[in-house]
């Protein structure tokens, strides 16, 4: 690309982002995959606390493929809390000068973002994910209306987010991406096992709501043949749900259940390869990319009736299953009807395999966010097209 002073140069960005959480890397590696010179700033988080802390399907990756892309840094800090995002403005701002950052692309508008605004380094964007704008309040939402109107360009991972965003905001700019997945990393197994596997990948924080999980098994009866019903991910909430689940479950369906605390990247695609039916009952959520790859995959999603499940589910192409929030009984009567009706289950993976084909692509989105990035680095603005 063109540089500011005429010269090709490869455009250096800095993504402040967590390293463990393995969309965030899909987007760095994807950036450097393009050619860009891709600097990762991160804090050090003790392993002991790395599950509890992030919540996620994975345990901690080996990053050696990762760090042969990008440029990685680790900012220590004496605190472990958000106010490290305070304390590292001053060395993010250094580092930023240092290795001559063209533009800084801030995963997330919570402490990255903060971060990334307390600097004073500029041009920076926002790609808002989803909690980090729907469940903020008070002051902090304030805080997030200037962080994100500082910024020279803020994205929403899906439709409804963009309209929260534009709402927090009053920017009429913000622009809809979808992130997205990989579907030729995440496709249909040739064939799947005879029994019918339930998988749930959501981390265990209180706003992915697994326990509601546990409560409708509770209910559906024992002559519903569905195999093993498995949780691969870990999180603050997890030792709960596992004493839910020997409070409420008879002896036969609590044997079915596995709980996994994090698994590693290949274990996962092997889940959702081997499972039928994709849960997740969030109270909140943005485009889950949870819920791209399980469709990418071919499972049948039974999800939380939410605004961003209905960008994804409609229920008049019978492409999934929307259950109100806190309806056990509704959760398992969604679940008996998929586990004991192949051909929809078989009718909806066509559909959304090609809906994530058409529309959540990761190669495709992420080259349209590099064209933004491009643009802004060189001091250019937004034209209309580009909203």
């Amino acid at each position: 690309m063109a540089g500011r002073d005429g010269t090709h140069e490869l455009m250096r960005m800095l993504l402040p982002m967590h390293i463990t959480s393995p969309w965030s890397r899909d987007v760095a590696r994807r950036l450097a995959e393009m050619g860009h010179d891709v600097h990762v700033f991160d804090f050090e988080l003790p392993v002991k606390r790395f599950l509890g802390y992030f919540g996620g399907a994975m345990l901690r990756p080996d990053l050696t493929e990762f760090t042969s892309r990008v440029h990685l840094h680790t900012a220590r800090s004496a605190v472990h809390s958000k106010v490290r995002y305070i304390a590292g403005a001053y060395e993010f701002r250094n580092y930023c000068r240092r290795h001559r950052i063209d533009l800084v692309l801030a995963l997330g508008c919570g402490g990255f973002a903060t971060l990334t605004y307390l600097s004073g380094y500029r041009p920076y964007v926002v790609f808002a994910t989803g909690s980090d704008v729907l469940l903020t309040r008070g002051l902090l939402r304030h805080f997030n209306r200037r962080i994100l109107g500082s910024a020279a360009a803020v994205f929403a991972n899906g439709l409804h987010l963009q309209v929260k965003t534009r709402e927090l905001t009053c920017r009429e700019d913000v622009q809809s991406l979808v992130l997205g997945t990989d579907p030729v990393r995440f496709s249909p197994p040739a064939e799947r096992p005879g029994d019918v596997r339930i998988l749930c990948t959501r981390g265990f924080l209180p706003v992915y709501n697994n326990e509601s999980l546990i409560r409708a098994l509770a209910l559906i009866p024992e002559t519903v043949g569905f195999g093993k019903v498995v949780f691969t991910s870990s999180g603050p909430s997890l030792d709960a749900v596992k004493t839910l689940a020997e409070r409420l479950l008879p002896p036969a369906p609590r044997g079915k259940i596995e709980f996994l605390g994090g698994v590693s990247s290949d274990a996962l695609l092997d889940h959702l390869k081997q499972s039928s039916i994709f849960v997740s009952m969030a109270r909140s959520d943005g485009t889950s990319i949870s819920l791209l790859e399980a469709m990418a995959c071919g499972l049948f999603p039974v999800l939380s009736d939410i605004p961003p499940n209905r960008e994804w589910i409609d229920p008049h192409r019978r492409n999934g299953l929307l259950v109100p929030l806190d309806r056990p009984r509704e959760l398992a009567a969604a679940l008996e009807h998929a586990v004991t009706d192949p051909g929809m289950r078989a009718r909806a993976a066509k559909i959304n395999r090609q809906m994530v084909l058409e529309r959540a692509d990761s190669r495709a989105n992420i080259a349209v966010l590099a064209r933004v990035l491009e643009k802004l680095s060189n001091g250019g603005s937004l034209g209309a097209e580009s909203r």
